[in-house]
């Protein structure tokens, strides 16, 4: 129930509250909407900047507790291991070039991404295509012999240094 006091001319209700009018509390209300509009599009904004940022994919780290997605061995030497990512982002680990491979034949569903080999020399990652895989007789933790090496002139040095029995 609206009552107008004297002195101030002002609408109150029961408790003696000033009462807003309504084009009032329609500013106020338009006020509320338009910050939470504004405050959701710069949100907006900021996580489709931050999902925008490069779309190159990233090699995973390999830990001492991974085993291989092929033989489900432990990976335990750096210089041999490789990496298979999806297009939905799985990521299958190899402890031997030739257990990726293996793998892949079985596998010819999976929708690969990208691959990655770790340079037997350096041990750091180099994508599949930029790698030279030479067949060696190092010994591989699965016998493959197989290597990755990021320079084909290093690589022909080791097919010569560790040639293949029988060639």
């Amino acid at each position: 129930m609206k009552t107008l006091h004297n002195k101030n001319l002002v609408p109150t209700d029961k408790s003696g509250q000033r009462m807003k009018s309504f084009f009032t509390r329609w500013v106020i209300s338009i006020r509320w909407k338009i910050f939470f509009l504004f405050f959701f599009f710069i949100s907006l904004s900021f996580f489709l900047f931050l999902g925008c940022g490069s779309s190159e994919i990233k090699p995973v780290d390999i830990y001492p507790e991974d085993m291989c997605s092929h033989c489900r061995m432990a990976i335990s030497d750096q210089a041999f291991a490789s990496e298979i990512i999806t297009e939905a982002g799985e990521v299958f680990k190899f402890d031997d070039l030739g257990c990726m491979g293996k793998f892949k034949e079985k596998s010819t569903d999976l929708k690969i991404a990208t691959t990655f080999v770790k340079d037997y020399e350096t041990k750091n990652w180099l994508p599949y295509e930029r790698s030279t895989i030479v067949q060696t007789s190092i010994r591989t933790p699965m016998g493959s012999g197989k290597v990755a090496l990021a320079d084909s002139l290093k690589a022909r040095e080791f097919s010569e240094k560790f040639p293949v029995s029988g060639r």
